[in-house]
């Protein structure tokens, strides 16, 4: 089981040899997709750091009905999976220069989204380019499980209207 701490814990921690990846999102309504993304992220290295974006970073760009569960909760849940074993709660992107400097990750995961393709194989560029010692792997992630995905189905199963 993991543990919730913050990115500046983090930078204390003696990861000796073992291979660090990280990744980050929001995890709201963790689902079937989300349980395999992070397995699948933790086969890249030995230690899996999970950056869970706050609840004012998911309000900003899903909606203001979102997130639907509390990054508190968010975070203890997304600790009890087996496949990691660290998550810190920010503001900024998990891959922000400062995350970034501040975990020194092997490995960095970004999910590949229906849509976001060209922006996501720009941005891994970028980080590779910054940060020579990290790779970052793009890894798909079918929007079939999604948050978005399964608040519609509620709704439409209560005929309800969508939000927006």
């Amino acid at each position: 089981m993991g543990q919730v701490v913050s990115a500046k814990k983090l930078r204390r921690i003696n990861f000796k040899r073992a291979k660090v990846v990280l990744t980050g999102g929001s995890f709201d309504l963790l689902n079937v997709g989300h349980v395999r993304f992070l397995k699948k992220c933790k086969n890249f290295g030995d230690v899996l750091i999970v950056g869970l974006a706050d609840d004012k970073n998911v309000k900003e760009r899903k909606g203001v009905f979102r997130p639907i569960i509390p990054q508190k909760y968010r975070a203890e849940v997304l600790a009890a999976l087996e496949s990691v074993d660290y998550v810190f709660v920010s503001r900024i992107s998990a891959y922000n220069d400062k995350n970034l400097k501040l975990i020194k990750p092997d490995i960095v995961v970004i999910v590949l989204e229906k849509g976001k393709f060209n922006k996501r194989r720009k941005f891994k560029k970028e980080i590779e380019s910054k940060f020579p010692n990290i790779t970052v792997q793009l890894l798909y992630q079918s929007s079939k499980t999604s948050t978005t995905k399964i608040i519609e189905k509620i709704l439409k199963v209560h005929k309800l209207p969508k939000i927006s």
